[in-house]
């Protein structure tokens, strides 16, 4: 046990320090359960930054007797407890697994507490747990109700009528634009309760999210994010007759031609779905044509994800212009969907292979790389660039 406390010890000071500390997770759930009984009984008497760590454990093992002391951890109003108390109801919760956190005055209170002290982004998963457990509890959705109607917080009254049950449609929308009105200026527990109304039907017309985006740009942007997230419910649809009005407002916000990266994954997504096949006649003739200004946007964002085209739709300079932002982004290999995705195979015979034959540098061959790979999986075949052919020596 020795060895085990020393650990410990080390992952303690790396939280402190804000190091990774995925390995001390990985070696704790990959004990067997002897030995995995024996460490958590042993962390029960340990200070909050190793019981934190055996919390975080829980992403690479689903053992119950790692659920229990997680949910014990809650109980003590250890933070690093919340989230994982989270995801274990909301998503590991099934006929198997009958994770459980019945209500009681002081569950409730260790949230309530967490949302009056903090107040900041780290209370996402207060708010995230407390609208989980009022869906899926009569009694926890009760207590909400009645907590909603006694907080001497006008504040908390305000979120704790939002995410009970009885929360009406109107109310949640009305709060959405509050929002929208107040930005830039919103804080990061209305962020969080924006996040957990996501997954509620709100009734926000297409007209009301097309002029917001006009009048605040990346401040409604970012609201959008969160509300066309990937579990949210589908509050936000695009018409025919306004196609080309969503794509100018939003590729005017991604100025500079790169491949989807992580401020616009979402938004990517978001766009080639309802794009998919309303907007295809469009998103092709813009892409088509090398004076759109959305041309770049479209063939870097919405075209790769779009499984309704190939590149037998774009012509010679739309594939040029395809080919050269992808090979010219610094993190294009690591992110979304290449070009590969949408490649024929005429594509990867007369365009990739030879580049293939004369690419150099880490950088790019990565991204050669990619291309070949989602075109093999697309066309159920192998394609190799040179430096992928296995040495026969």
């Amino acid at each position: 046990m020795k060895e085990t406390f020393v650990t410990a010890g080390d992952f303690a000071a790396a939280k402190k320090t804000g190091a990774k500390t995925h390995g001390f997770e990985e070696t704790i759930s990959n004990s067997d359960q002897q030995i995995l009984d024996d460490l958590l009984t042993w962390a029960r008497s340990q200070k909050d930054a190793v019981r934190a760590l055996f919390c975080a454990a829980f992403f690479h093992t689903k053992a119950e007797s790692l659920s229990n002391f997680i949910l014990e951890q809650f109980d003590k109003g250890l933070r690093d407890a919340i989230f994982p108390t989270y995801v274990l109801l909301k998503y590991r919760r099934n006929k198997t697994t009958r994770f459980a956190v019945p209500y009681s005055q002081h569950r409730m209170s260790i949230l309530l507490r967490d949302l009056e002290r903090r107040r900041t982004s780290e209370s996402v998963w207060s708010v995230a747990l407390l609208s989980t457990l009022a869906m899926l509890d009569v009694e926890w959705a009760g207590a909400i109700g009645r907590a909603a109607k006694s907080s001497r917080s006008r504040r908390l009254r305000e979120i704790l009528r939002l995410l009970s049950p009885s929360a009406s449609a109107r109310q949640k929308t009305n709060f959405v634009r509050r929002l929208v009105n107040a930005a830039p200026s919103i804080s990061s527990l209305d962020e969080a309760v924006l996040k957990s109304l996501s997954e509620s039907p709100l009734a926000l017309s297409e007209e009301f999210v097309l002029t917001a985006l006009k009048k605040k740009g990346r401040a409604m942007l970012k609201i959008l994010d969160v509300l066309i997230d990937t579990f949210a419910e589908k509050n936000i649809r695009i018409s025919k007759r306004r196609v080309d009005e969503w794509i100018d407002v939003i590729a005017a916000l991604f100025p500079e031609p790169k491949w989807e990266m992580g401020d616009s994954w979402d938004i990517a997504s978001f766009l080639s779905a309802e794009l998919l096949v309303l907007g295809r006649g469009r998103v092709l003739s813009r892409v088509n044509d090398v004076n759109d200004q959305a041309r770049d946007f479209l063939l870097t964002n919405v075209v790769p994800r779009m499984g309704t085209i190939t590149t037998d739709d774009l012509n010679a300079a739309a594939c040029e212009r395809l080919l050269e932002v992808y090979l010219n982004t610094d993190d294009a290999g690591y992110f979304g969907s290449s070009p590969g995705k949408i490649a024929t195979e005429e594509f990867i015979v007369d365009k990739i292979l030879p580049r293939a034959n004369v690419t150099r540098g880490a950088r790019r061959r990565r991204c050669i790389q990619t291309i070949l790979e989602d075109a093999g999986r697309r066309h159920d075949r192998r394609y190799w660039a040179p430096w992928m052919v296995p040495s026969t020596g």
